[in-house]
């Protein structure tokens, strides 16, 4: 029921450790896309300044998302010029790449995700 929290605790009992493994494909494009959409937001930091700014890129570098720490090196740098941020359209297409999610749709989905917070 939508609106409604989800006593996790309860659900992870339900399944073992390894539950990635036993989750239906439908279940696990979810995940994916919900986690790309959080390491995207975690990019964005400080409005996406980590394209230029050695602090917050270096804030990045120390992310607990293994996926965040190794983005933030690949990711476009500005160095030449402070103000030209990360966008949502900017670290969609490589987040989304290195969780498997592939295909124009699933990326603009992303990036849309992205940005309502944002």
């Amino acid at each position: 029921m939508e609106g409604r929290p989800v006593n996790r605790d309860a659900l992870a009992a339900e399944y073992p450790p390894d539950w990635l493994t036993h989750a239906p494909p439908a279940a696990l494009d979810a995940i994916a896309r919900a986690t790309a959409v959080r390491i995207g937001r975690e990019l964005l930091t400080d409005s996406g300044a980590g394209a230029w700014d050695y602090e917050v890129r270096d804030m990045l570098r120390a992310s607990t998302s293994p996926t965040v720490r190794a983005l933030a090196d690949r990711l476009p740098q500005a160095f030449e010029r402070a103000g030209k941020n990360w966008t949502a359209d900017t670290v969609a297409a490589p987040v989304c790449a290195a969780l498997g999610l592939s295909g124009e749709g699933v990326r603009r989905a992303v990036a849309d995700a992205i940005r309502v917070d944002v």
